[in-house]
Order: structure tokens, then sequence, then C-alpha cells
């Protein structure tokens, strides 16, 4: 297996300047040391396959010449916001090319069904088992509060209900609630006494605060932004039932999918207090056991792709 790191000035990806096409063909030119002279240096020209796991890599293809090429697309990509148009027709132009393309939900598939002739197949998102299974440390902002505690891991973008967070909070001062990821939206957050914003931590530490809480939540705004939550399948799902977490969730087809490890609720405060509470009296009954937690493996999720030549090639 090739295993290179380089410095790329401008890596293709989500960002303001990354999501310009001059950068996206370019970046890889520019890398230290060189890509592309790597690449032949090692003897990696032609190989049997390239896997590509971002639309933002599509110039492997050019550079390294492959019998096959197979992609995973992990979001629609019409939600990929801010994307010029350059930039978008360049990656659609990669979809075309792939023998093969795998992402995690039947709406996606629809979507890439219109935009490809190439193979789709579903396969869900998966976990690090291991990593989230492993005993992690109480985190010591967990010991000056000793009240339940409500857990959310994720982006604060526009795709989460931040109104009914406030309400939530506000309804429940018995509990103590736990924000945790980057802010990445103009909206009001939600303020109160009981609610913590920790932002973002090291993904080392992420696992002592779920192992350590009683609740997770996914409050994503199915009645406002239903169209691009139906096309998630969200990691933090999977990493809170891997650490043994009950789910609160708004009810769209992944939640509802993972029941009864998730429980879905209305979109209202009283809804979601009161699945907390039934999560909290009856954790055993929403905690997925060692058997149900191996299919969300990686390794699993790998081994439903039944294509021959695909395992050895990897």
């Amino acid at each position: 297996m090739l295993e290179m790191n380089a410095l790329m000035p401008f890596a293709p990806g989500p960002s303001l300047l990354q999501r310009n096409v001059i950068s996206n063909r370019l970046g890889w030119k520019l890398s230290i040391p060189n890509v592309a002279h790597t690449i032949k240096e090692t003897g990696f020209l032609n190989p049997e396959l390239l896997w590509i796991d971002s639309l933002f890599q599509n110039y492997w293809v050019d550079l390294v010449k492959p019998e096959r090429t197979y992609m995973r697309i992990a979001d629609h990509p019409e939600y990929i916001t801010k994307l010029s148009a350059s930039l978008r027709k360049s990656l659609y132009t990669s979809l075309r090319r792939a023998e093969l393309i795998i992402t995690p939900t039947k709406r996606v598939a629809q979507y890439l069904k219109q935009a490809t002739p190439a193979a789709i197949e579903v396969i869900p998102n998966g976990v690090n088992l291991a990593y989230f299974q492993k005993s992690a440390a109480l985190p010591k902002i967990y010991e000056q509060d000793s009240r339940p505690k409500v857990v959310f891991v994720g982006s604060l973008a526009a795709w989460i209900d931040f109104d009914l967070l406030q309400r939530l909070v506000d309804s429940s001062p018995d509990l103590a609630f736990y924000l945790i990821g980057p802010v990445q939206t103009a909206k009001k957050l939600p303020q109160a006494d009981n609610l913590y914003y920790l932002g973002s931590i090291e993904y080392d530490l992420i696992s002592g605060y779920l192992q350590h809480a009683n609740v997770a939540l996914a409050p994503f705004d199915v009645l406002e932004q239903r169209q691009l939550v139906e096309s998630v399948d969200a990691l933090k799902l999977y990493e809170y039932i891997a650490s043994g977490l009950p789910v609160v969730a708004t009810d769209w087809e992944q939640s509802r999918s993972l029941e009864p490890w998730v429980i879905t609720a209305d979109q209202t405060a009283g809804a979601f207090r009161h699945a907390i509470d039934q999560a909290i009296s009856q954790p055993e009954r929403h905690t997925a056991s060692a058997e149900q937690l191996r299919a969300f493996d990686w390794s699993s999720r790998l081994a439903q792709l039944e294509l021959p030549g695909l395992h050895k090639a990897l």
C-alpha cells in the first residue's frame, strides 16, 4: 500500500478557496514533494483499482490512469454549498468516469442515477467500533454538574433546529446540555444556564463525552430542511449508538431505520423531553447489543460489497 504525505497549498476541498476549479485542477501540481513525481517513482501508475472518497479528489483519475475507478459519495452533491459552475461541471465529469459509485442513502443514489451511467450501490455509513467502545475517562466539565447529561456532537449548522433546542433547554432545568462542535451558521444560538458550548474538541476526546452522557441528540430540522436531511446518513447516530447511548432524534428515514436505539420524536420540545425521559428511565431498551453493533463497523460495511477483486485490490 502506498502511503504518502504532501503539502498542497490549494488542496481540493469544500472551503471557499478550494471551491475554485483552477485550484482543484492545479493544487496537486504545486504539492511538496510533487505528487506526480512520487507516484511515478513508486510505480503506482496504472493501478488495478482507484477508490476516490471525495468529489474533490477527481484529479487522481488522470494522474494515475487506473484500470477501474470506484467513488464513494457521502453527501448529496446538490447540497455542497457555494460550488462554482465550472467546478460543479468538473465534479459531474468525474462521476461519469466511475465504474461504481457507493453512497449511503437511497435518496442520493436516486439522484446519482440521473447524473451517471455508473453502477450505484447503497452502503450505509459506519463507525470505528473499537474506538467508541474503548473505555474513556470522565471529562472534567462533567464533574461540575450532577444533572443527567444530554449531548450533541457535530456541526452546529443550518440543518439543526436551534429554536427547538432553546425551548427544550428552557423547559428542562433539571438536565444539563452539552453542544460539541464548530458553529457554522449565522442563526441565533440558544442560551441557558444549563447549556454548555464546548466548541470543537480533539477527536480522541469525543468518546469520553459520549460514554459518560445519558442521552444523545440529533435535532435535525426536518420541517424546514426536509430534502437535505432525508439525503443524510449521519455518522453521529452510529457513533452515539456505538458509545452505548440512547438517542433522541427528529423523524427522517435514517433515524427511523435505527429504532429502537434511536427514539424518534416530533419536532417539538414536549416530544423531545418525553423521549429523553424514556431514554433515561429505560436505557437498556435503547442500547444495541455487541452483535448488533458489529453490523455498524466499517469492516462489516465493506463486506457488503461482493464485487470481484474488490477485497483483493484493497
